[in-house]
């Protein structure tokens, strides 16, 4: 998970946001307690397959503003505990492929102002 959580250089959020998750025609709305310019991890214990395409819709509430993105699912983590004793919060990484200009302003300015 950290791997992921660096790579995508994710922040942890001070306010939860939930996500519009489309796959298949199905729509999950899942809270989101990582977010970055460049992806998020969403809390999730559904078994979504690595590689998926997907458009994410989240609402960034200062705004007003619904952000979609089209993601790629990169990582799943399992709930559990690691060997380090860690506990593991079970979801889905998901890597932004596609943004427009506009939500990808929205987006930098509610991580200015809420991403810890």
């Amino acid at each position: 998970m950290d791997n992921f959580k660096n790579k995508l250089e994710l922040k942890q959020l001070k306010i939860p946001i939930s996500i519009e998750y489309s796959l298949d025609q199905d729509v999950e709305i899942l809270p989101v307690s990582f977010l970055s310019m460049r992806g998020m991890f969403a809390e999730t214990t559904i078994d979504y397959p690595i590689g998926a395409n997907v458009v994410v819709r989240f609402y960034l509430p200062q705004f007003d503003k619904v952000v979609e993105a089209v993601g790629e699912i990169v990582e799943k983590v399992k709930e559990g505990v690691e060997e380090t004793g860690k506990w593991n919060v079970p979801g889905i990484f998901i890597k932004f492929k596609a943004i427009n200009t506009e939500d990808r302003e929205y987006l930098e300015s509610f991580l200015k102002e809420n991403a810890i």
